[in-house]
């Protein structure tokens, strides 16, 4: 944790990023986004980002080094642990009788999955 938070640190000033570059640190970080622990993922996530703010060419180096798709895969299935499935239709009109256009159970679905997140 200490690492991966240490370079997130260090990669908010312009002065530290060709050090942070040459020392290979985004090979290091990038399998950390699939770390088990949540607070790693986000810092290495954050690292990352702070990288790729710095110029144009680190901003390539994270989309050609495969680390946006790693990264959008993991916010993906953080999204699905975070809010389980909706409950199944029949549930849906259990609890309210009135048939309704699909935008309106989509809302409700919405409404559901925040309700769990509380």
């Amino acid at each position: 944790m200490l690492f991966v938070q240490s370079v997130a640190d260090l990669a908010t000033r312009p002065q530290n990023v060709e050090a942070l570059m040459n020392a290979g640190v985004m090979a290091l970080l990038r399998p950390l986004l699939l770390d088990n622990v949540p607070s790693i993922q986000q810092s290495a996530a954050l690292a990352l980002g702070r990288l790729a703010n710095y110029n144009d060419d680190l901003a390539e180096a994270v989309v050609s080094n495969d680390i946006l798709p790693q990264l959008v895969y993991q916010l993906s299935e953080q999204n699905v642990r975070a809010c389980p499935a909706p409950p199944p239709l029949p549930a849906i009109f259990a609890a309210d009788t009135t048939l309704r256009p699909p935008s309106a159970l989509l809302q409700k679905g919405r409404r559901l999955c925040a309700a769990r997140r509380r």
